[in-house]
C-alpha cells in the first residue's frame, strides 16, 4: 500500500454512500444536547470563555417579523489545535483523549457527530499563535463533487477568520477555536430565543460546576445575518438540581432562601469491576424549612417562579467526570407515591469517572448511562434463584454478572438515599391536591380530567378508561411507545409521561404534521390517556392555534401582534363552524344520515366539561 493510498483511507470520512445518513440519525436528545458536544472540547481545550453565536434571518410576515437560525457557531478561547489534530478532530474515532485519565472526551466522535446531526455543512478554524495564524478545514455532506472525490478530509489550510465571527474571538488569547454549522436542517427549534430558553436549564445544569466554580463564562449571542450586528448577548447562569449552590439561576427569582435546599451528608462507594477499582459520589439534598412550609399550601410554592425552576429539574442527576449527562425523571417513580408533591422539593446527583463508562453504560453521545438507567427500578430480589438467599444471589450475580451487580447496588444506594430525603418533608395530607404545576398550559387539561372521573363514578365508561385500570409500569411503557411512534423528543418523553401519570391526566395535546390527512386533529388512545394530535399540516392550523404556539412559546409579543393573532383565530373559527354547516347541510340533501346528533352530542360533552349541567334550567 502507498503513501498516498494510505492517506486517503486515514482521512477518509465514510466507507459508503449511505453512511452520512445513518451518522446523521444517530440522534441527539435536542441541539442544545448537540452544542453541549462541542461546549465540551472547548472545556477539554482548558478554555475559559466559551460563546455560542446564532446567526438569524429576519423576514417580515404580515405586520411582525419571523426569524429562523442560519448559521451557529461556538467560539473558545482553548488551546487550539495543529494540522494534524484539526484534521483527526473532524473524524469519527480520531479524538486525542482515549488515553487521558481525567476530562469530558474520550469517544473522538464528539465534534462531527454534534455537528452532522443539526445540519450539513461543519467548518472549523483554529489558531495557536494568535488569530491571524489561523487554519480551517471542513466539508459539506450534501457536495457531490467531495463525495465523489472519496469523501476526503481537506487538508487544512490557512484562512482567515471571517466575520461575523471573528468579532467575538479573545483578543486576550493567542489561541482558540471556532466551530461553525450551516445548512441546519435538524435543529429542535428554529428561533433564536426559543433555543435559549429551551437549552437554558440543559447547558446551566451540564455545566453547573464549572460555571459556579467561575472556571468558564458560556455565552449565547444573537446575530444579525444581514448586518453581522449584535442582537442579543446572554450568559448562562448555573442551574442546580440539588439547589445546594448560591448564585444560580434561581438566585434572582427571589425564594425565601437562597439555597433552597439543603444538602445531606454524601455517600461515597467504591466500585469495583475487574480490574478498575473506582470511587463514585452519591449526594442529596431536601428543601430547607422556609420552602418546606409552603408546600402544603396550595399554590403558595408551585406556582412561584423559583418552584417552577423546581419542577423543571425533578429527578436523579447523573454526572460523569463534573458534567451531567442527564437528569432522569424516572427515579421518582421507584421512592413512595409518585403522586407526593414533595417530588419537587428533593435532589439527587450521582458523580463517576470516565474509567466506569463501559460498566454504567454511558453512550458516545453522553447523554445517557443506559445501564444505570435501566437499573432504577430493579432490586437484587427481581434476580433470585429458587432457593437462594438475597447473600447467595448478590455473590452469584457479582462473579456471573458483575455490570450489572454493580448498577443494582448503586441504584439501591441512591433510592435508599432519595427517601431518606422525602422523609426530611413535611407529610402531605393530601397528595391529590393541586402542587403548583396548573398554569394555563394544563389548566383545561386538569379541569376536564376530574369531570371525566366525575362520569366515571356515576358509570359513564368510555373505551380509553379500561387502559387506566392497568400497572403504573406498564401504563408508563405504552405511553413512551406512543409517544415514540408520533414523533415526540426523546428529551421530552420521560417528563410527558411523569407528569401524566403523577397528575392522572386523562388527555394530552401535541402536533405534528400529518401529510395526507385533511382532519384538524387525530386521536389515539394509549394506557388509559387521549392524546389528541394537532395536525400542523392543515392549511388552518397557523390561523386557528397561532395564540396557542404563542402561550406554548412563552415568547414576548407586542399588543398589535396579539391582535392579528386574534383576528387570525376569529377567522379561522368562522372558517371550521361554516365547514360543519355546509357538510351538515349536504348530508341531508343527499339523503345521508344528518351530522346533527353528533352536533349535540359534542354539544352537550362541551358543557359537562365546563361544568354545566345541559339539563338544568
Amino acid at each position: 500500500m502507498d503513501g498516498k493510498t494510505s492517506e486517503m483511507i486515514k482521512f477518509n470520512l465514510f466507507g459508503g454512500r449511505r453512511s452520512a445518513e445513518a451518522i446523521r440519525s444517530t440522534g441527539y436528545k435536542t441541539t442544545g444536547n448537540a452544542l453541549g458536544e462541542i461546549v465540551d472540547n472547548a472545556i477539554q481545550a482548558q478554555a475559559s470563555h466559551v460563546q455560542i453565536i446564532v446567526e438569524v434571518n429576519k423576514t417580515l410576515k404580515t405586520t411582525r417579523y419571523t426569524e429562523n437560525i442560519r448559521r451557529i457557531a461556538v467560539i473558545d478561547n482553548g488551546t487550539g489545535m495543529n494540522n494534524e489534530e484539526l484534521r483527526s478532530a473532524l473524524l469519527f474515532g480520531e479524538g486525542s483523549h482515549f488515553n487521558e485519565k481525567g476530562g469530558l472526551g474520550k469517544f473522538g466522535v464528539g465534534l462531527p457527530q454534534a455537528s452532522l446531526s443539526q445540519g450539513t455543512v461543519l467548518k472549523v478554524w483554529t489558531w495557536q499563535h494568535g488569530v491571524e495564524s489561523s487554519i480551517s478545514s471542513g466539508y459539506d455532506l450534501y457536495d457531490e463533487e467531495w463525495r465523489a472525490n472519496g469523501s476526503q478530509i481537506p487538508i487544512p489550510i490557512v484562512d482567515a477568520v471571517p466575520e461575523p465571527w471573528k468579532q467575538f474571538v479573545d483578543s486576550t488569547s493567542n489561541s482558540g477555536t471556532i466551530v461553525m454549522w450551516a445548512n441546519l436542517d435538524k435543529l429542535s427549534c428554529t428561533k433564536a430565543n426559543t433555543l435559549f430558553e429551551k437549552s437554558e436549564m440543559l447547558i446551566g445544569r451540564m455545566y453547573r460546576k464549572w460555571i459556579h466554580d467561575g472556571k468558564v463564562i458560556i455565552d449565547y449571542i444573537t446575530v444579525d445575518s444581514n448586518t453581522q450586528k449584535l442582537i442579543e448577548k446572554k450568559t448562562f447562569r448555573a442551574v442546580d438540581p440539588l439547589f445546594v449552590m448560591d448564585n444560580t439561576i434561581v438566585s434572582d427569582l427571589d425564594p425565601p432562601v437562597d439555597p433552597m435546599f439543603e444538602e445531606l451528608s454524601p455517600v461515597n462507594l467504591t466500585v469495583e469491576y475487574g480490574d478498575i477499582k473506582s470511587k463514585i459520589t452519591i449526594r442529596t439534598s431536601f428543601a430547607k424549612e422556609e420552602i418546606a412550609k409552603l408546600v402544603n399550601k396550595k399554590d403558595a410554592a408551585g406556582r412561584t417562579a423559583w418552584g417552577k425552576v423546581a419542577g423543571e429539574n425533578i429527578g436523579l442527576s447523573i454526572v460523569r467526570e463534573g458534567r451531567e449527562l442527564e437528569l432522569d425523571a424516572n427515579w421518582t417513580s421507584t421512592t413512595n407515591n409518585n403522586r407526593d408533591p414533595r417530588h419537587r422539593w428533593w435532589g439527587a446527583e450521582v458523580e463517576f469517572g470516565r474509567e466506569l463508562d463501559d460498566v454504567f453504560g454511558v453512550t458516545n453521545d453522553k447523554q445517557t448511562a443506559t445501564a444505570l438507567r435501566d437499573a432504577y427500578n430493579h432490586k437484587f430480589e427481581d434476580f433470585k434463584l429458587p432457593n437462594e438467599t438475597i447473600a447467595d444471589t448478590k455473590n452469584r450475580m457479582k462473579e456471573e454478572e458483575p455490570k450489572l451487580y454493580v448498577n443494582i447496588e448503586v441504584a439501591e444506594q441512591i433510592r435508599n438515599l432519595i427517601s431518606n430525603a422525602i422523609d426530611k418533608l413535611p407529610k402531605i395530607k393530601n397528595p391529590s391536591v393541586d402542587d403548583g404545576k396548573d398554569d394555563i398550559k394544563q389548566e383545561v387539561e386538569k379541569d376536564t380530567t376530574e369531570k371525566v372521573h366525575e362520569q366515571q363514578e356515576k358509570g359513564e365508561e368510555g373505551a380509553s378508561d379500561e387502559g387506566e385500570k392497568a400497572p403504573l409500569e406498564q401504563r408508563k411503557e405504552e405511553l413512551i411507545e406512543s409517544l415514540k411512534n408520533i414523533g415526540t423528543p426523546p428529551s421530552e418523553i420521560n417528563v410527558i409521561v411523569s407528569n401524566i401519570i403523577t397528575c392522572h391526566s386523562k388527555f394530552y395535546f401535541t402536533k405534528q404534521k400529518m401529510l395526507g390527512d385533511d382532519s384538524f386533529f387525530s386521536l389515539r388512545s394509549d394506557a388509559g390517556v387521549l392524546i389528541i394530535i394537532l395536525n400542523t399540516a392543515h392549511p388552518l392550523y397557523e390561523d386557528l392555534f397561532s395564540s396557542f404556539e404563542y402561550i406554548d412559546s412563552d415568547e414576548e409579543y407586542t399588543s398589535d401582534e396579539l391582535k392579528e393573532l386574534l383576528k387570525d383565530n376569529y377567522r379561522a373559527l368562522k372558517y371550521l363552524l361554516i365547514s360543519w354547516a355546509r357538510m351538515e347541510d349536504v348530508a341531508i340533501k343527499s339523503e345521508k344520515r344528518s351530522p346533527t346528533l353528533n352536533r349535540l352530542a359534542w354539544g352537550r360533552q362541551a358543557m359537562l366539561m365546563k361544568g354545566i349541567n345541559p339539563e338544568d334550567d
